[in-house]
């Protein structure tokens, strides 16, 4: 008989996108839910699993999900069969890239509630509001370089068709992580 941990883990590996703990839990016939997210928490500190913003591929709600630390870790993110393939998909790619900038942007959204320093149209660009964070003191100057490259490889990918490689994605995974660690701070 498996253990909760290991039903949650066996539907991971054999789902391909992100899911919610809702839909974790149907799937892994794990009850309750906050049994889930408490394994999903550990496992994710075990840098087993990957738990981020998102939007669940089962239900298509915006949650919490997660999904296999493939798309992540250090020997993940150029999976095996990415490797075996020799494409390292640029569809993952892109999916990743936006992903993680969908984070990011969650973030500048907590650390830039109450701002006033928005024109009268309250948009701004990506870029713009990078630069504007970090030069209000908000992100500091390391943190925004990285995010600055991810966002040129996202753009690279979805715009260009351009396809990273081996070395590229090792890049990106490294800086997924420092990133990924900084979002964390923020979504407690």
């Amino acid at each position: 008989m498996s253990t909760s941990q290991e039903k949650i883990i066996e539907v991971l590996e054999n789902i391909d996108n992100s899911i919610c703990d809702d839909c974790l839990s149907e799937k892994a016939a794990v009850f309750p839910r906050q049994q889930v997210n408490a394994i999903a928490r550990n496992l994710q500190k075990r840098r087993i699993i990957y738990r981020g913003r998102g939007i669940c591929s089962l239900c298509g709600k915006g949650k919490i999900t997660n999904s296999k630390l493939m798309k992540y870790s250090i020997d993940g993110f150029i999976s095996k069969e990415l490797e075996h393939e020799k494409n390292h998909s640029r569809t993952e790619a892109a999916k990743k890239l936006d992903e993680i900038r969908r984070n990011i942007i969650d973030v500048f959204k907590i650390i830039d509630k109450g701002s006033t320093r928005l024109g009268k149209d309250k948009y701004e660009s990506f870029s713009t509001r990078l630069s504007r964070l970090e030069e209000d003191g908000k992100i500091d100057r390391n943190i925004a370089s990285i995010i600055r490259m991810i966002n040129s490889f996202r753009n690279l990918v979805v715009y260009e068709d351009y396809q990273p490689d081996s070395d590229e994605f090792q890049l990106l995974q490294k800086a997924f992580l420092i990133i990924d660690k900084w979002c964390l701070k923020f979504n407690k």
